[in-house]
């Protein structure tokens, strides 16, 4: 469960991260992506490379300048928990730091904005980020931020350098990724390759890239996403929590679809971010093994009102929303 109060365009909202697939919909600067970042900090904070302004970043605009002398009166405040573990931060911020409180007994205190926090191990928060420019940024794997495009993702030096720490044959674990995400890809009739490069082949056509359809290289890091996120749940032993943001971008209806699928069963927490109603309308049809969360006016609610999808419906018409 992740709790977000006054942070970002938030007041507060609560989104349980379930085993599958919870999408996240509204208009563009309502708060989905905020989601995302607050778990880009948790993995910061485990990693002990969140610093204070880190945190005020996130606050909501309005108390960011604030004066204020303890984390008790109004503030931000962000709460993970899993299973096991809990942590609640709490960011009173003022002209130079923030009053924190960091985890539920650990410490209080104020910090200045440029000062490091101290590392939190529980809970342990990887994040699979994949972007709207298609490229995957890893938080919590190694060094506190990797962001690799599918080329470098799919380079064996740079995969092994990532996976090196869970699996000790590192080449085996390429090869199984590689089969698996052709595997997939097939549906398509493509497949991809490695050589001295990366390219994509379809019959005996050669493709690199930048010169195969925008859909089919996002199908391809979303899925390739998927099949890393799993191979963390499954040797490093952590939930991993894969985000896709906008994930309708460039994804024709079958593909989407497919993604969809994918996500729903894929075993892991994953979370797709999106304006359009496709994949809120399979979460809110299909059920099993998916969640939804409309973002609007400042929280994350189930409602569902006709007045939200009026200008979506109006986009498809052609027709002025207002």
């Amino acid at each position: 469960m992740l709790v977000l109060e006054n942070v970002g365009p938030l007041s507060e909202a609560q989104v349980e991260l379930i085993r599958g697939l919870t999408v996240l919909y509204g208009l563009h600067g309502t708060g989905k992506t905020t989601v995302a970042r607050a778990l880009k900090l948790l993995a910061l904070i485990n990693a002990g490379a969140a610093t204070a302004g880190d945190v005020v970043k996130l606050v909501n605009r309005h108390l960011r300048r604030a004066d204020r002398p303890s984390v008790e009166k109004e503030a931000g405040r962000i709460a993970y928990s899993t299973a096991d573990a809990e942590l609640e931060i709490r960011c009173a911020p003022d002209v130079h730091g923030a009053w924190l409180k960091v985890g539920r007994w650990e410490w209080e205190r104020y910090v200045d904005m440029d000062k490091r926090l101290q590392a939190v191990s529980k809970p342990r928060v990887v994040l699979l980020w994949v972007a709207h420019d298609d490229t995957l940024k890893l938080y919590g794997v190694g060094a506190p931020e990797r962001r690799l495009p599918l080329g470098d993702l799919l380079t064996p030096s740079v995969f092994r350098n990532v996976v090196a720490h869970m699996y000790g044959d590192a080449m085996e674990l390429y090869e199984e990724v590689l089969d698996e995400v052709n595997r997939m890809l097939d549906a398509v009739d493509y497949t991809v390759v490695y050589r001295d490069g990366i390219y994509f082949k379809r019959g005996i056509h050669v493709y690199m890239p930048d010169e195969i359809s925008s859909g089919i290289r996002r199908f391809t890091i979303i899925y390739l996403a998927a099949v890393m996120a799993k191979l963390f749940a499954e040797y490093a032993k952590v939930e991993p929590v894969l985000f896709v943001e906008n994930v309708e971008s460039s994804l024709d209806v079958t593909l989407m679809s497919t993604v969809v699928d994918i996500l729903r069963t894929n075993g892991v927490v994953s979370v797709a971010e999106t304006h359009s109603g496709f994949p809120l309308r399979a979460a809110v049809m299909v059920q099993k093994n998916m969640n939804y969360y409309v973002f609007d006016n400042g929280k994350a609610t189930r409602e569902l009102k006709i007045e939200l999808f009026k200008r979506e419906i109006a986009e498809w018409a052609d027709v002025d929303a207002l």
